[in-house]
């Protein structure tokens, strides 16, 4: 494995019940990188601030929660699905209170959560809530709140065709 910059690769392999692990070189993973979705990403200052043990943990819990989302046979460590609705929902709380105190940066966090819920829950109320918010962060200056409010008009007409496919399915 000597030489430049490598990647790992995991792959939960769901017929053998396996969780294998590849070292690659980074420049084999570039295409992936571009292609899927921005990644989870974990700071490496945040798992600084945890005992060894813990940091380890969440890199660990982290992985096998992904591995789950995304599998037909579930891994059955945990119910990853169940304690990721509950974090969310801890996590739009503390949105919500820090929206309360003016929180600029909370505001257009909570707007995104707000427009992935009207889609996802068909809530016309949730998608008018995240407009307003996206406003609002772009009035105080917030870049991508001004970013998002200059394509709030698309956004929101998407989003409501599927609302509105939704409700009537």
């Amino acid at each position: 494995m000597a030489g430049g910059k490598r990647d790992l690769v995991v792959h939960y392999d769901e017929a053998r019940q396996e969780i294998v692990f590849y070292s690659t070189d980074s420049s084999k993973t570039e295409a992936i990188r571009a292609a899927e979705f921005g990644g989870c990403r974990i700071r490496v200052s945040h798992l600084k601030e945890k005992s060894p043990s813990d940091a380890e943990q969440t890199v660990g819990g982290t992985v096998l929660a992904i591995l789950d989302q995304a599998a037909t046979a579930k891994t059955g460590i945990r119910d990853y699905a169940a304690e990721a609705e509950k974090a969310a929902v801890e996590h739009r709380a503390m949105l919500e209170r820090q929206v309360q105190v003016g929180d600029v940066e909370a505001s257009y966090h909570l707007a995104i959560e707000l427009h992935y819920s009207a889609i996802k829950h068909g809530s016309a109320a949730d998608l008018e809530r995240a407009g307003a918010l996206f406003d609002a962060a772009a009035r105080a200056g917030h870049p991508d709140g001004i970013r998002a409010t200059e394509n709030w008009p698309d956004m929101r007409d998407s989003a409501l065709r599927l609302i509105q496919r939704r409700n009537r399915g």
